[in-house]
């Protein structure tokens, strides 16, 4: 029965995180067609789907999220690339577990961010690489999504998903981040995590 609340727990929360973005979407300003606002809904949620599989497939109640980010880099590779456009995309560093609810929302930031990348960084070229980096210190999770694209300010036309980089971070993760040009554009996430390695508000 316990396994059963859980599922529900985290379904009904899930699909909260669906209608919120879809909230978004409908507020933001801007010129995208019907097909780009239904492309980008479809990634994030697929972004979401990509934790259940790693908990399906696992059975477990914590997820690896390097896992995580490399199905869901794997979805925005397929759904956003352009006709002539190869993207070598890669994620490494440390193995780090998270609870579910943590998991989908950096499922949801990096999708952005690599969205973000596929539609900004690589104007004019046939060639780009992207890279994922998770680091595990002290109290601390950093991940680093890196491109060797044009860099800011060009990587900044997604408002809307930049609004909701910001909201998951800060207010889903309790974490901060920021974005820089670095030979190409660098956004850098930090979660503050406690004893139990979970991601929240630190005292």
């Amino acid at each position: 029965a316990g396994v059963v609340r859980e599922m529900h727990h985290r379904i009904k929360n899930n699909l909260q995180n669906v209608a919120m973005l879809l909230r978004l979407q409908m507020s933001a300003e801007g010129e995208l067609s019907p097909h780009q606002v239904l492309q980008d809904s479809i990634n994030r949620i697929l972004s979401i789907a990509a934790v259940h599989e790693v908990l399906s497939q696992r059975g477990l109640r914590l997820v690896e999220i390097r896992d995580v980010l490399q199905r869901v880099g794997r979805a925005v590779a397929q759904n956003m690339g352009r006709p002539g456009l190869q993207v070598d995309l890669t994620v490494e560093g440390d193995e780090i577990s998270l609870p579910s609810q943590a998991a989908t929302s950096l499922a949801l930031v990096v999708n952005e961010l690599l969205q973000n990348a596929l539609e900004h960084a690589f104007v004019g070229r046939t060639r780009g690489s992207v890279e994922i980096s998770l680091r595990r210190l002290p109290g601390e999770l950093q991940i680093e999504v890196r491109d060797d694209g044009v860099g800011v300010p060009g990587s900044l036309g997604r408002q809307l998903g930049l609004e909701i980089v910001e909201t998951l971070v800060r207010e889903d993760l309790g974490g901060r981040w920021s974005m820089a040009a670095d030979g190409g554009t660098v956004a850098r996430i930090a979660v503050p995590l406690d004893h139990e390695g979970t991601p929240g508000p630190q005292p």
